[in-house]
């Protein structure tokens, strides 16, 4: 509760101000039944105004605690020593406004609050009111009971707010890491559906291309190429179910130049593209997803060789080091004097990048083109 910030009341405020009311009324009825020096009239209308001049800055709309304290402490305080001074008795009725003064107030406002309350109206009281020293220890352990009392409340609804916030602070948290995982899932599964079914269905046109040109002037090789079609489009449907289901993937229990080897074969085997394997250094065990980021940027490769650089004989080196590991594809393609990357070459770099590798292109016109993937030992 600062006393800078005009909050809206809550029921600790409506509560404070019905407590201040019934004090008002109690005290007002109090001096009107007693014979006080130069009328009870005057009294009561000062009274009034001890009341409502700093309620008006404690409204539900108009709500301004810094000039409430001060007008409370200034007008009560200076009544409070005039009403002791004629009725001793009536010491300790300052003790409701302390109470709220301690509940609206804050530790930077604490010490020159203390000073008014514990201080100069109990000073006051000593001079003029001829409090005794007894009098007086038992007033100041009134007004320290009020006043720890409502600042204690106040520092647990300050940390009952706190609360709230952070909860709220927290549940706006998982809200965006559930929206963040929602959007990663979605590019994962993205990546997945291009990467898997998008090599295949390029891999099968290209084949049927294959197929068309033979009908005629060799139509049992084209019947024989188009049962091994069907056969690889149904190998790549389970595949693509797999992925659909978030299933893992069979072929990523090999090695790494297993899966290499094998992904090599069937692109090599349905578009007829001459593709040579070398392995360099001795293989490592890596993990599934190192694996799975290694055969999708070499299925990418593959089937932008065939289908933008018309490539006819491809090269894969893997090359394993002590300190990274590296696959490079160089084909003989068309080349391009200026790259484009897209869907599928960003994905490739948002996984090699997730490994802390590097992906790198050089494409020569007329000499083709050369992908390199290189990925630090650390990360497998």
């Amino acid at each position: 509760m600062s006393l800078q910030f005009n909050r809206k009341w809550g029921l600790v405020d409506g509560f404070a101000v019905s407590l201040r009311f019934i004090w008002f009324i109690s005290l007002l009825v109090s001096l009107w039944l007693s014979d006080i020096p130069g009328g009870n009239e005057w009294v009561v209308v000062w009274l009034v105004s001890v009341y409502l001049i700093p309620q008006l800055f404690y409204l539900p709309r108009s709500f301004k605690p810094t000039l409430y304290i001060l007008s409370e402490m200034l007008l009560n305080g200076v009544f409070n020593v005039y009403i002791v001074v004629h009725f001793p008795e009536a010491q300790s009725n300052f003790i409701i406004p302390i109470f709220i003064i301690s509940l609206l107030s804050t530790r930077k406002s604490l010490p020159w609050i203390l000073l008014a309350c514990f201080a100069v109206i109990p000073g006051c009281l000593l001079f003029w009111g001829q409090l005794t020293v007894d009098s007086l220890l038992s007033l100041w352990m009134n007004y320290f009971i009020f006043f720890a009392f409502g600042f204690g409340f106040r520092v647990f609804l300050e940390q009952k707010r706190q609360l709230t916030e952070k909860n709220r602070e927290l549940e706006n948290y998982n809200r965006q890491i559930e929206k963040l995982a929602i959007v990663e899932e979605r590019n994962r599964m993205s990546r997945e559906l291009h990467d898997t079914v998008g090599h295949s269905l390029i891999a099968s046109v290209i084949a049927m291309e294959a197929v068309e040109a033979l009908i005629e002037p060799h139509p049992s090789q084209a019947k024989q190429r188009l049962n091994e079609l069907i056969t690889y489009a149904r190998n790549h449907l389970d595949d693509f179910r797999h992925t659909v289901h978030q299933l893992s993937m069979t072929e990523l229990k090999q090695t790494l130049s297993e899966i290499v080897r094998q992904t090599i074969s069937e692109f090599s085997k349905q578009t007829g593209t001459d593709i040579q394997f070398e392995v360099q250094g001795a293989e490592r065990i890596v993990k599934e997803s190192f694996k799975l980021t290694f055969l999708r940027g070499l299925q990418e490769a593959l089937t932008n060789a065939k289908k933008h650089g018309k490539a006819m004989r491809i090269t894969v080196d893997l090359i394993y080091t002590e300190d990274f590991i590296e696959m490079k594809v160089n084909d003989d393609g068309v080349g391009h004097v200026q790259l484009k990357p897209g869907f599928g070459i960003e994905n490739m770099r948002d996984r090699v990048e997730s490994l802390g590798g590097e992906v790198s292109i050089v494409s020569v016109v007329g000499e083709g083109t050369t992908l390199s993937v290189i990925v630090p030992v650390r990360s497998v």
